[in-house]
Protein backbone atom coordinates (compact mmCIF):
# COMPACT_ATOMS: atom_id res chain seq x y z
CA UNK A 1 0.00 0.00 0.00
CA UNK A 2 1.43 3.77 0.59
CA UNK A 3 3.89 4.91 2.30
CA UNK A 4 2.46 4.43 6.18
CA UNK A 5 4.51 7.65 7.23
CA UNK A 6 2.04 9.78 5.11
CA UNK A 7 -1.12 7.92 5.79
CA UNK A 8 -3.67 10.14 6.96
CA UNK A 9 -2.82 13.52 5.97
CA UNK A 10 -5.03 14.04 3.04
CA UNK A 11 -2.29 14.52 0.71
CA UNK A 12 -4.39 12.22 -1.79
CA UNK A 13 -7.27 13.94 -1.31
CA UNK A 14 -5.81 17.41 -1.76
CA UNK A 15 -3.84 16.39 -4.66
CA UNK A 16 -7.30 15.12 -6.50
CA UNK A 17 -8.86 17.75 -5.68
CA UNK A 18 -6.31 19.97 -7.38
CA UNK A 19 -6.14 18.01 -10.46
CA UNK A 20 -10.10 18.05 -10.60
CA UNK A 21 -9.93 22.06 -10.06
CA UNK A 22 -7.16 22.06 -13.14
CA UNK A 23 -9.33 20.36 -15.08
CA UNK A 24 -12.58 22.34 -15.19
CA UNK A 25 -10.39 25.94 -14.75
CA UNK A 26 -7.55 25.34 -17.12
CA UNK A 27 -8.08 22.45 -19.35
CA UNK A 28 -12.05 23.56 -19.89
CA UNK A 29 -13.36 20.27 -19.63
CA UNK A 30 -16.92 20.29 -19.17
CA UNK A 31 -17.08 16.83 -16.93
CA UNK A 32 -15.11 14.55 -14.78
CA UNK A 33 -15.86 11.32 -13.59
CA UNK A 34 -14.09 7.79 -11.82
CA UNK A 35 -15.29 4.28 -11.72
CA UNK A 36 -13.73 3.08 -8.84
CA UNK A 37 -14.45 -0.76 -8.04
CA UNK A 38 -18.00 -1.02 -5.69
CA UNK A 39 -15.99 -3.26 -3.54
CA UNK A 40 -13.00 -0.82 -3.09
CA UNK A 41 -14.22 1.95 -0.02
CA UNK A 42 -11.32 4.44 0.35
CA UNK A 43 -11.73 5.02 -3.69
CA UNK A 44 -15.36 5.44 -3.17
CA UNK A 45 -15.14 8.03 -0.11
CA UNK A 46 -12.27 9.86 -2.13
CA UNK A 47 -14.37 10.51 -4.96
CA UNK A 48 -16.93 11.54 -2.31
CA UNK A 49 -14.55 13.52 -0.56
CA UNK A 50 -13.44 15.64 -3.68
CA UNK A 51 -16.75 16.58 -4.53
CA UNK A 52 -17.76 13.96 -7.03
CA UNK A 53 -21.31 12.65 -6.71
CA UNK A 54 -22.70 8.89 -6.97
CA UNK A 55 -24.64 8.59 -9.69
CA UNK A 56 -25.02 4.93 -10.11
CA UNK A 57 -23.53 1.34 -9.94
CA UNK A 58 -22.05 -0.27 -13.40
CA UNK A 59 -22.92 -3.85 -13.46
CA UNK A 60 -20.09 -6.30 -14.32
CA UNK A 61 -17.99 -2.89 -15.63
CA UNK A 62 -14.80 -5.82 -15.59
CA UNK A 63 -14.35 -9.64 -15.55
CA UNK A 64 -11.57 -11.34 -14.12
CA UNK A 65 -9.90 -13.88 -16.32
CA UNK A 66 -11.50 -16.35 -14.51
CA UNK A 67 -15.19 -15.16 -15.21
CA UNK A 68 -15.35 -13.51 -12.43
CA UNK A 69 -17.51 -10.14 -12.35
CA UNK A 70 -17.06 -6.86 -11.22
CA UNK A 71 -19.26 -3.78 -10.48
CA UNK A 72 -18.08 -0.46 -10.50
CA UNK A 73 -19.58 2.89 -8.95
CA UNK A 74 -19.94 5.81 -11.33
CA UNK A 75 -18.92 8.97 -9.72
CA UNK A 76 -18.77 12.88 -11.31
CA UNK A 77 -19.30 16.19 -11.66
CA UNK A 78 -20.04 18.92 -14.08
CA UNK A 79 -18.18 22.40 -14.33
CA UNK A 80 -20.19 25.08 -12.19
Amino acid sequence: MGCPAYAGQGLITEGTKAIVAFGFARLGVRRIFAMPDEENEASCRLCERIGLSFERVLRNERTDPDGTPHHARLYASMRA
